[in-house]
């Protein structure tokens, strides 16, 4: 089966301070766009919403536009760039 979704339409949105994520659900495999704001950090954005140190979901990412580095619970860090995956 074949499912296709346009990511101007998401099953749902999530909004935080500095940016929001929107999730899109496919059949066994569920995934988000997000956008971040300049200076956005989980700490002041969404921790206090999460309750959590940082997210606990499992990631793999692509940057459109702009750039990336996250932070892993481990302390390593790794910096990606626009085209980047």
């Amino acid at each position: 089966m074949i499912k296709v979704k346009g990511t101007d339409k998401p099953d749902e949105r999530r909004d935080f301070p500095m940016g929001h994520i929107g999730v899109f659900d496919l059949p066994g495999l569920c995934f988000g766009v997000a956008t971040f704001g300049p200076g956005w950090r989980w700490p002041e954005s969404v921790k206090p919403i999460a309750g959590t140190d940082s997210c606990e979901a499992p990631h793999n990412g692509y940057v459109v536009r702009g750039r990336t580095h996250p932070l892993t619970p481990w302390g390593e860090r790794r910096g990606a760039r626009r085209s980047r995956a």
